[in-house]
């Protein structure tokens, strides 16, 4: 799967290891930098870097996997991809319910980068289980899945990267 435009080489590579670690094909980036009106700034870009053509690229540390393409993930494979993208430095939020029902997918904050502080917040909102978004309401997904000393150990080295970029 090639990388798309506007997302880190590292966080590329490591949703890709995510993908073969859950044992389900790479699904679509489907956004990473841009301005859609219902992202509330959530995708504006964090900094650039250098990418292989040798150009200053655009990159932004939240970045949106489809559940739906290529292939339609069952609720097993989405949690599947969801710790392993965890394991890898991804705060993966899963966004399927109330108006993420017509388009479900995964939204994916790359810690180990230097990020605007809207998304130092919704990682900050990840850590204690709650939904990234406005309200911030509890998140019962990772409680019903992942033990508190695993959690604890995960998100201890998210916040880690995170401060090595952002203080």
């Amino acid at each position: 799967m090639n990388r798309k435009f506007g997302i880190l080489p590292a966080a590329h590579a490591a949703y890709v290891d995510s993908c073969a670690a859950a044992r389900i094909p790479a699904q679509a980036e489907v956004q990473t930098v841009g301005y859609a009106i219902k992202s509330a700034g959530t995708h504006a870009p964090d900094g650039t870097f250098i990418n292989s053509e040798g150009d200053n690229e655009p990159y932004c540390a939240a970045t949106d996997f489809s559940v739906l393409r290529p292939n339609h993930l069952s609720g097993g494979q989405v949690s599947r991809l969801l710790l392993a993208m965890l394991e890898r430095g991804f705060a993966p939020f899963w966004r399927h319910e109330g108006t993420f029902q017509d388009g479900p997918h995964i939204h994916a904050i790359w810690a180990d980068c230097k990020m605007k502080p809207q998304l130092q917040a919704q990682l900050g909102d990840f850590v204690v289980g709650r939904s990234g978004l406005v309200g911030h309401r509890l998140d019962s997904f990772w409680a019903s899945f992942i033990d508190q000393h695993a959690w604890e150990r995960y998100t201890s080295a998210l916040v880690a990267a995170q401060r090595a970029h952002n203080g």
